[in-house]
């Protein structure tokens, strides 16, 4: 299943509000931190691709 932009970007700020829980330990809370850049991240790939399909 492939997910849209905004999709992505709503579990980064899932990801980074987990993060931000400063009763996690801080290797879980580098764990989310990493995962919501990741997702970040996807969510600019899927922008990139979303665009390039507009313009052909």
């Amino acid at each position: 299943m492939l997910l849209t932009a905004a999709q992505h970007n709503r579990l980064a700020e899932v990801f980074e509000k987990a993060a931000a829980d400063q009763s996690l330990n801080p290797e879980a809370r580098a764990f989310l931190a990493k995962h919501a850049a990741r997702y970040r991240a996807l969510a600019r790939r899927a922008e990139e691709k979303m665009k390039a399909r507009r313009l052909n």
